[in-house]
């Protein structure tokens, strides 16, 4: 069953259910995100936690970095409650946006399987996330810092 409404049958009663969890994803059978992963290539370079799918995000275990003028590519996989690391660009029903909260600093886009940060001149900024299903955000993490240097 894809994401949007869960249909839930108790006792006679049928349930329906709004986005309230991350991301389902009927063909990884995705249950729910407890943990946000940014690699540069195949290294590890930030994470994000939360104890369970419905608690609190935690800190971003880093920032990243880049300098003004040039780009970075990073991939960000969502990892559910099982282990299981997934790239929203493999799914046919959701769509990674991201979103920079100071675009004076930092440019974000989304460019095929990556996000490419651009560096438009010295400062900080976050880069946000979001996990779009149906015309709205399923899905935001806080933001990941990114220090963009001369």
């Amino acid at each position: 069953m894809g994401r949007g409404l869960r249909f839930l049958p108790l006792a006679g009663v049928l349930l329906v259910a709004g986005c309230e969890r991350a991301i389902v994803e009927s063909e990884t059978h995705l249950e729910d995100v407890v943990a946000v992963r940014v690699y540069d290539g195949t290294t590890k370079v930030a994470e994000l936690t939360r104890p369970s799918p419905l608690s609190a995000w935690g800190a971003w275990t880093s920032s990243v970095s880049l300098r003004v003028g040039t780009t970075r590519r990073l991939e960000v996989r969502f990892v559910t409650d099982e282990g299981e690391e997934i790239n929203v660009a493999d799914t046919d029903d959701y769509e990674l946006r991201v979103q920079s909260t100071n675009t004076a600093v930092l440019g974000a886009g989304v460019v095929g399987r990556q996000v490419e940060l651009r560096g438009n001149q010295a400062g900080t900024a976050a880069v946000i996330f979001q996990v779009w299903h149906e015309g709205h955000p399923d899905l935001e993490v806080p933001g990941l810092a990114v220090a963009v240097t001369p």
